[in-house]
């Protein structure tokens, strides 16, 4: 068994997973949904965010940190409960297959219009499926070592600050900006994979109060978002951001470090590893809804249809404005499921699972029969099952 993950491992898996693709284009989606200035909003989006991650802490916290798929198994019926598990699971899935396509389609668009979407995609997958079937240990054991590949990469925009226009930077916070909520899901979306808490909060170091690394890990992210924002606002007219597609590329772009030609293929090399990450988590997260169903080991049986899932969908052939759509789609949709979780934890009462209720009622039966030595054993098997969920 795997040792539970420390606070500090915790923090930079949050910042690897919610590092997400998004961010190459999250400065235009900004300037266009709240207009100048807007890269203020970042902050608002992290405080929700940080502010979510309290009600998980505190709901996880009044069901002894159970996964949210423990509680779900544990106080429905068989169909409903196999509804909300097995429908999130897939949809997981398909938010992994999103996540290599749209790093592929990226990759497309910056370096070779010859680049092989379908191809990129599937090599991440497998990336991808070899990562999850490990579990979260041996994936946040991999976002350190990612991240100490990576995190330096922030320092070159740094060298851009000089070049900044503070004219562009008018005295009118939040104009001529064209709200819209599909606008505001898109954000949303660059701050996504946080929610995946509600699955590790079994595997995390007990008495750990992770909600302080998980709210740090995000200010970092609503930090670093801010910082890109706060740069394209600085250096173009909003007016051209909002028709370029991937500013933070046009960024990067333009950074001159005469030993770095292409500093842009430097960054997709450490972007990366963000693409693969958040794709693990969220394919493992969808194989622990499907093992909390199961009564037997299948493992191996849920990864193959994960995989199976995942690359047929890099056989539909999608356009750019599909495969956009797509995202959107589902991202929506995991925003209503992150909903309905976020309300099981308060609607529902603490419930003892049935797991350790059963060997509770075994332990009870033998005490009275006065087997002396099967308390001992039967306490130690259900001691170590409550430390295995």
């Amino acid at each position: 068994m795997n040792p539970p993950i420390k606070g500090y491992a915790f923090a930079i898996l949050l910042f690897m997973i919610v590092r997400g693709i998004i961010f190459f284009q999250l400065p235009s989606l900004v300037t266009k949904e709240f207009g100048t200035n807007s890269w203020v909003m970042l902050y608002v989006y992290t405080a929700v965010v940080i502010g979510h991650m309290y009600l998980i802490y505190k709901g996880s916290k009044k069901h002894k940190n159970a996964s949210i798929w423990t509680i779900i198994h544990t106080h429905f019926p068989k169909p409903i409960a196999t509804i909300l598990i097995v429908i999130p699971s897939l949809l997981f899935w398909v938010v992994s297959f999103n996540l290599a396509n749209a790093y592929a389609r990226v990759l497309q668009f910056t370096s070779d219009p010859s680049v092989n979407i379908r191809s990129i995609s599937i090599i991440i997958l497998v990336v991808v499926l070899f990562t999850a079937a490990h579990g979260l240990y041996t994936i946040t054991k991999t976002s350190v070592l990612y991240y100490l590949f990576s995190f330096w990469i922030v320092f070159f925009e740094l060298l851009q600050f000089k070049d900044i226009e503070f004219v562009r930077y008018t005295p009118f916070f939040l104009k001529n900006g064209h709200l819209t909520f599909n606008g505001i899901l898109d954000i949303l979306g660059a701050f996504l994979a946080y929610e995946t808490i509600m699955f590790m909060a079994p595997y995390l170091e007990k008495n750990t109060k992770w909600i302080t690394y998980a709210a740090l890990s995000a200010l970092v992210i609503g930090t670093y978002y801010s910082m890109y924002c706060f740069l394209a606002q600085g250096l173009l007219p909003v007016e051209q951001i909002e028709d370029v597609r991937f500013v933070v590329l046009r960024l990067y772009g333009a950074t001159q470090i005469n030993a770095l030609e292409y500093i842009t293929d430097l960054l997709f090399i450490t972007f990366i590893f963000s693409a693969i990450l958040s794709a693990s988590v969220y394919t493992w997260s969808g194989l622990e809804g499907l093992k909390t169903l199961q009564t037997k080991d299948r493992h191996k049986e849920n990864l193959l249809i994960a995989g199976i899932i995942m690359i047929a969908l890099c056989y539909v052939p999608f356009n750019f404005d599909e495969s956009k759509l797509l995202f959107s789609i589902s991202n929506t949709i995991l925003v209503c499921f992150i909903v309905i979780f976020t309300l099981l934890y308060f609607i529902l009462p603490y419930k003892e699972n049935k797991a350790s209720s059963d060997t509770a009622n075994c332990d009870s039966t033998s005490n009275q029969s006065g087997a002396a030595p099967a308390p001992a054993s039967s306490s130690s098997s259900s001691s170590e099952g409550v430390t295995q969920l």
